[in-house]
């Protein structure tokens, strides 16, 4: 049967990825950042299966900004399937200030990004952690709405590096 072969595909590609974060983590200390979406919760999946628990810190930040409840919706999702997750709790007037008076969107992302990072950077420091895992990689360089390609680069939050 054609679906047969997808499964078997996929396992052997979760396999491939789980040995791969294997031999680029060593012994490291890590930190897996997870929103709850689809993205960082798979990079939370294959970094939970492919290392030891006592090197891995999961977590979600709690800036005040997602919904009601989310982070510990995130929290107690992964619970239930054995997961223990963190919640960092950002004070939001510390985010806002960060963001100052800026009204550029690609501004407001950039010195987001920022805050983001110096946030996961302070946990990294304290929890001794040297490699960061979050799902979201990179933005496309250009978004497609409805079709149309705009021509200007949208920026994620999530481009740039931990320290």
């Amino acid at each position: 049967m054609k679906g047969e072969g997808i499964m078997a595909d996929w396992t052997d590609f979760i396999k491939e990825q789980e040995k791969a974060i294997q031999e680029f983590v060593g012994e490291e200390k890590v930190i897996v950042a997870l929103s709850g979406c689809m993205d960082s919760s798979l990079t939370t999946m294959l970094v939970h299966h492919a290392l030891k628990k006592d090197q891995v810190s999961m977590i979600t930040i709690d800036d005040g900004l997602r919904r009601k409840g989310e982070p510990q919706w995130v929290v107690n999702t992964f619970a239930s399937l054995g997961i223990k997750v963190g919640t960092l709790i950002v004070n939001p007037k510390w985010l806002f200030s960060s963001l100052g008076q800026a009204r550029n969107p690609e501004v407001k992302r950039a010195r987001f990004r920022s805050f983001f990072y110096k946030t996961l950077a302070s946990h990294a420091e304290k929890t001794g952690a040297k490699v960061l895992f979050q799902g979201t990689n990179r933005a496309d360089v250009q978004e497609t709405v409805g079709g149309v390609k705009l021509q200007h680069k949208k920026v994620n939050h999530s481009q740039s590096s931990l320290g």
